[in-house]
């Protein structure tokens, strides 16, 4: 069974089906009468759609470009494959895709038009009969035609008169209401301006009334103003008072908190002296003690005596008189002596003062010889160094082109010593790295920017002490590409993974360098240099 078009509304085109005839391809649809099929209402052009074959049973819908668009399912189409179930309208009339059971309009000129749809032949029995098949006539003659034209025109301006006289009665039918609204508004507004005059005298009469109570409240505003002013003048002189009050109390407070800080200050002296009486008192008795044992060794055991009754204090006092008898006495025995034997003595002190202070000035003497010598023996061990280094990697170089010289084993000790040096370069390298990069950080911080200049003084000492031991940074430029022989300087680096700015380090190969990670350190000049670190660069390698 093939598919087909069923119009949808009868009543403007007659009941049957529209499809492809057995041993054709397409059929045109159109208000013309050379068409398939033909749909005369003006809305269609005279040529507005094709149906044709598509595949086995399938039907497509072509738009011929119309006026007013041919349309499935709503939406307006150029070209459509067609479904059973889908609705196909041809500007204004529509029709649906069904699949045909054998009542199927075929030929040359199938007509269809706005005119009433024929009624159903009535059977013998009462039954209605089926719709018959919509022949195909032969063709209609132009006199046919003619009248066909005149009288669809017709029928459009008998339509256009029905829709402008049904106009006409809706607006006299609007104009009727509104103007039973408009009396009905007059009557409304009569009645209201009744009730605005009753309500406007009614008004009156309460604003009379409001106005006397609004002199009686007035009156009484005034009496309990005056009331009020006189408590407002209690009050300040109230509040008058109450200041003299508290200023009298903060002055006592002040008073109290003076005398109170005086009486702690004469607590506090008080237990300072007490303190120091005590301390004193103790070292007193110490000092009486050790009196009392140095002079039990100088007169052989003879306790100098004292009362040890009564208060304590008297009985320190009547020590240290009696301490000071005997030693006043042991003095009266040693005058004579010291007078006869004294200047011998003072003579011999200030000799061994005299030599002991001449052997301070031969040590001193001796110690600047020596640091004189510690210092000339610095300068020559460096001298020997740097001639014992240049030795050694002259040695080293004709060892590295083949040239086989012996080396004394004086050296291998200073080429160790080379090494361990070239070790600490490289950690100052690293610090000045790294300074660099704390440098970089506090530069723009107005909050440290005396750490800024403090780590940029150190980081251009630790650069000049590279400087002065030989030790020169270097670079290679962006764009070189790399050979063999840069194998020895450069290192290249790749990144460890998208959104890091770690690196890792990758074999040689060469490559053109796109960025300059770290610059490099050397050692020495010339052809006789040792590399301290490589420069680390990116690469992009050659072809890729």
């Amino acid at each position: 069974m093939a598919l087909c078009l069923k119009p949808v509304n009868p009543a403007s085109f007659p009941p049957g089906l529209i499809a492809i005839p057995e041993g054709g391809s397409r059929v045109f649809l159109g208000r013309d009468s050379g068409n398939d099929a033909q749909v005369n209402v003006q809305a269609v052009s005279s040529r507005h759609a094709r149906l044709q074959l598509s595949g086995e049973g399938g039907l497509e819908l072509h738009d011929c470009d119309s006026s007013n668009g041919t349309f499935v399912n709503g939406e307006r189409i150029l070209s459509r494959k067609l479904s059973e179930g889908d609705v196909v309208r041809l500007a204004t009339e529509e029709f649906s895709v069904v699949e045909s059971n054998g009542s199927v309009i075929s030929g040359a000129a199938l007509t269809a038009s706005v005119s009433p749809p024929v009624k159903p032949a009535v059977s013998p029995m009462g039954q209605t009969a089926p719709h018959p098949t919509i022949a195909v006539p032969k063709g209609p003659t132009e006199g046919e035609l003619a009248a066909r034209a005149e009288l669809a025109a017709l029928k459009e301006t008998i339509a256009g008169l029905e829709a402008s006289e049904a106009g006409l009665k809706a607006s006299a039918e609007a104009l009727n209401l509104e103007l039973r609204s408009t009396k009905r508004d007059l009557a409304e507004s009569v009645e209201r301006e009744a009730r605005t005059r009753d309500q406007l005298s009614t008004t009156r009469d309460e604003l009379m009334q409001k106005e006397r109570d609004i002199a009686a409240l007035t009156y009484e505003v005034n009496q309990r103003d005056g009331s009020l002013a006189r408590l407002q003048k209690s009050a300040g002189q109230t509040g008058d008072e109450l200041a003299q009050l508290k200023a009298a109390h903060s002055a006592a407070s002040d008073e109290l908190e003076q005398k109170s800080s005086a009486l702690m200050v004469a607590l506090q002296r008080a237990d300072s002296a007490e303190s120091s009486r005590a301390a004193l008192f103790a070292r007193t008795g110490a000092f009486l003690e050790r009196l009392q044992s140095d002079w039990k060794e100088w007169t052989g055991g003879v306790h100098p005596g004292g009362d040890e009754s009564g208060d304590e204090v008297d009985a320190v006092f009547a020590k240290s008189e009696k301490l000071a008898d005997a030693i006043r006495s042991q003095l009266d025995l040693i005058e004579p002596i010291w007078h006869e034997f004294g200047d011998g003595v003072q003579e011999e002190l200030r000799r061994r003062c005299e030599n002991l202070e001449d052997e301070r000035s031969d040590l001193e003497r001796r110690k600047n010889e020596q640091l004189s010598l510690h210092e000339q023996s610095t300068e020559d061990l460096k001298e020997i160094r740097a001639k014992v280094d240049n030795e050694v990697r002259r040695a080293q170089s004709l060892s590295r082109k083949g040239t086989e010289i012996a080396i004394p084993e004086r050296f291998e000790s200073m080429v160790i010593a080379n090494d361990r040096e070239q070790e600490i370069f490289r950690l100052l390298i690293e610090r000045v790295d790294q300074l660099d990069e704390l440098v970089e950080s506090y530069a723009k911080s107005k909050k440290y920017r005396d750490i800024y200049r403090e780590l940029s003084a150190f980081q251009d000492s630790l650069a000049m002490v590279l400087s002065e031991n030989g030790v020169t940074p270097f670079l290679v430029e962006k764009g070189t590409m790399l050979t063999p022989k840069l194998r020895k300087e450069v290192q290249i680096l790749v990144k460890k993974g998208w959104g890091t700015k770690e690196f890792m380090e990758q074999p040689f190969r060469p490559g053109e360098v796109t960025k300059v990670i770290r610059h490099g350190y050397r050692i020495a000049e010339g052809d006789h240099f040792e590399i301290l670190r490589k420069v680390e660069v990116l690469i992009r390698e050659v072809g890729a």
